[in-house]
């Protein structure tokens, strides 16, 4: 189990971390690795006049269709004292065609807020209206946001209360110390009217920030068409990539803090690269090796070896504003000190011992099996795409899965050693020690 399975979030709004953030997750997928690789699938993009950029992956045969948008738009983005207004505004997205027999989901994601949606593929042009209408056409009400309200301020309550993301939220804060303003959703408990929820979304929720895939049985002549009339009229709006952040220095080092009626929690963290470059592609190997699936370093040493950690596991958390990787374990407070000597242990391993020609191959095929199996699904796939042209250059042709496979299957072992070197040694550690 990946220790992003341990952070509880309400049902209602549980969100993955996008696609390329799972990529690092070593889970061994029965069959052989032909039997995961699907026919490849026509990928074409467009930028309309609006500047909503539009990702077509034409599947003539699929009998569903999947529809993702991503908007940019991050924390950085809301007004002080407004703190956590961005998935405010995200839990208030409701509605999307449920009449015509589509399902739509919205998430908040690191960079951008996630719009989907699901339907036969006969419903393929209710699916792109419910999501062009979520990200450019939404109106809220007093009633949508005061609920809204109530679910935020539930999961920042989580955030303190479970000793696995109370260390990890300590992590990342150590490692962007510029988070720590974004930690405590003050819009939960302002008294807001509809009019400045609006104004938020009116001003980040517009083409220019929008990326738009369609996967199915849709064209991309339909689809543009349909795009257009449904956003006729809409202004291009200012697009986000023109604000800057200000980051501090991380605070390096341990940290250690206390928590009643709960487990031990190690938490090992640094910052990592953006997604697109060599060196992203490195962290998603060097994960694999250290600390997804029971074939990794921290599996064998601390569940089988040492037998001190009861859930354990590790990510590459994507993202061009906040960046970072893990590994965390739970444990009992009498074994946490063991279990963060043998974490840092094999961490430091990394960068001191070269790896074996097996391990790396091991490591390799896992990540591009994964991968390779987002290909599988339209929706997966769907999702993929929006994060991808998200996160990537916006200048540049979308990276597919199957092209990203590639890349990660030229990674070798020089590459894992020297990158342990560059950024697994400026590090954070984090070690809650629970009270029972």
């Amino acid at each position: 189990m990946r220790c992003s399975d341990c952070e509880f979030k309400p049902r209602r709004r549980k969100g993955k971390q996008w696609w390329v953030a799972v990529l690092a997750a070593a889970i061994s997928l029965p069959g052989s690795r032909q039997s995961l690789v699907a026919a490849p699938v026509q990928v074409q993009e467009t930028r309309l006049d609006n500047g909503l950029r539009l990702i077509v992956r034409h599947n003539p045969g699929a009998a569903t269709v999947a529809v993702a948008g991503a908007v940019r738009v991050t924390a950085a983005q809301e007004p002080e004292g407004q703190e956590g207004l961005r998935q405010l505004v995200q839990l208030s997205l409701t509605g999307g065609a449920a009449d015509a027999g589509v399902l739509t989901d919205t998430q908040t994601q690191g960079d951008f807020v996630s719009i989907m949606a699901r339907a036969p593929d006969r419903e393929a042009q209710a699916a792109l209206k419910a999501v062009v209408d979520l990200a450019l056409k939404a109106h809220f009400d007093s009633a949508t946001i005061r609920g809204s309200q109530r679910v935020l301020e539930r999961m920042a309550q989580a955030e303190q209360e479970l000793a696995l993301m109370a260390a990890s939220r300590a992590g990342r804060e150590n490692l962007y110390p510029a988070m720590a303003r974004y930690a405590d959703p003050r819009a939960a408990r302002l008294l807001l009217a509809p009019s400045m929820v609006q104004r938020f979304y009116d001003q980040h929720f517009v083409p220019n920030n929008l990326v738009l895939v369609v996967s199915g049985p849709m064209d991309l002549k339909t689809a543009r068409a349909l795009v257009q009339e449904q956003t006729a009229g809409l202004l291009p709006g200012r697009s986000t990539e023109e604000i800057g952040v200000v980051s501090a220095p991380p605070r390096l080092g341990l940290h250690r803090m206390t928590m009643r009626g709960t487990d031990s929690v190690v938490w090992v963290g640094a910052r990592a690269p953006e997604p697109g470059t060599r060196d992203y592609h490195v962290a998603a190997v060097t994960m694999a090796i250290l600390g997804n699936g029971m074939g990794s370093r921290l599996y064998r040493r601390l569940r089988e070896e040492l037998r001190l950690a009861y859930m354990l596991g590790g990510q590459v958390m994507s993202g061009r504003l906040w960046p970072y990787m893990y590994v965390a374990c739970t444990c009992d407070s009498v074994n946490v000190d063991r279990a963060r000597e043998a974490i840092e242990g094999e961490v430091d391993r990394l960068s001191l011992e070269r790896v074996s020609a097996a391990e790396i191959e091991r490591a390799r095929e896992v990540v591009a099996t994964q991968l390779l199996s987002i290909e599988m699904s339209n929706a997966a796939t769907a999702e993929y795409l929006a994060g991808a042209a998200v996160l990537g250059p916006a200048s540049e042709p979308v990276v597919q899965p199957r092209e990203l496979a590639a890349q990660i299957r030229q990674v070798h072992e020089e590459q894992v050693t020297d990158f342990a070197k560059e950024w697994w040694t400026r590090r954070v550690t984090v070690q809650l020690i629970g009270e029972k």
